[in-house]
């Protein structure tokens, strides 16, 4: 197979290009992964929540643990996979948090690539999508334009939990690692031609009951997952 030659622009972009910044972004993610291997973090905490009521430890929640345990015992390591949807979050993430920021007048710090892994213990931690001061987090989407749609016309305070069950579990949990009191959920498409159809926000507060429901699977869970380990010793 013969490759075109390249313009001159076409080299000089390419002379232009910061090969540097983009090994600096895969040793951090190489790094953040290390940091959560075999950790039970705030995106998949809904795993430990089915039957949230219930004292029985659900199956899924049997599963997360068996995939932590795993992470430690073996040398595998656990890959994002790159799709066309998440690189086009990672793509507009940043813009949603700014435009976030213009609309409501709040500093985000630790967004985007700058990111930061907060660890509670040893076994628990989260990777907030930015910090707001002291006391508010953002979790930030940037979906298809027909999952937008969907949030834009149903999801309310009241049906937020059921609607986004794997989110509200995620900020929940996000708020007891931080300590936060309120955590914003944001959606984010800059598709739509009316600018103020572009940005969905709702603000979902703590909720200190369904932490301690948590926190009570949380210790189930790490209890398990250090009895497995013990024969690894």
């Amino acid at each position: 197979m013969i490759l075109p030659e390249l313009s001159e622009d076409e080299k000089l972009e390419i002379g232009n290009l910061d090969f540097g910044v983009l090994d600096i972004l895969k040793s951090k993610e190489d790094e953040w992964l290390e940091k959560r291997k075999g950790k039970f973090t705030a995106s998949e905490f809904v795993r430990l929540m089915g039957y949230e009521d219930k004292e029985t430890f659900p199956d899924g929640a049997i599963t997360y643990v068996t995939e932590k345990v795993l992470e430690i015992v073996t040398i595998n390591e656990k890959r994002q996979l790159s799709t066309d949807s998440v690189e086009w979050g990672k793509e507009t993430e940043i813009e949603a948090v700014e435009k976030f920021s213009d609309k409501y007048g709040f500093e985000v710090d630790f967004f985007g690539n700058n990111q930061q892994y907060v660890e509670l213990t040893e076994d628990v931690g989260c990777t907030p999508d930015g910090l707001i001061e002291k006391d508010f987090g953002v979790e930030t989407k940037c979906p298809d334009s027909k999952t937008h749609l969907y949030y834009l016309e149903n999801l309310t305070l009241e049906n937020f939990k059921k609607e986004c069950t794997k989110y509200y579990w995620q900020m929940q949990g996000s708020m007891y690692i931080t300590g936060r009191k309120a955590w914003f959920f944001i959606s984010y498409d800059p598709r739509f031609k009316k600018e103020e159809k572009r940005l969905f926000v709702l603000r979902i507060e703590r909720n200190n009951i369904d932490i301690a429901k948590l926190e009570k699977r949380l210790t189930e869970a790490i209890k398990r997952k250090r009895e497995r380990l013990k024969a690894f010793e």
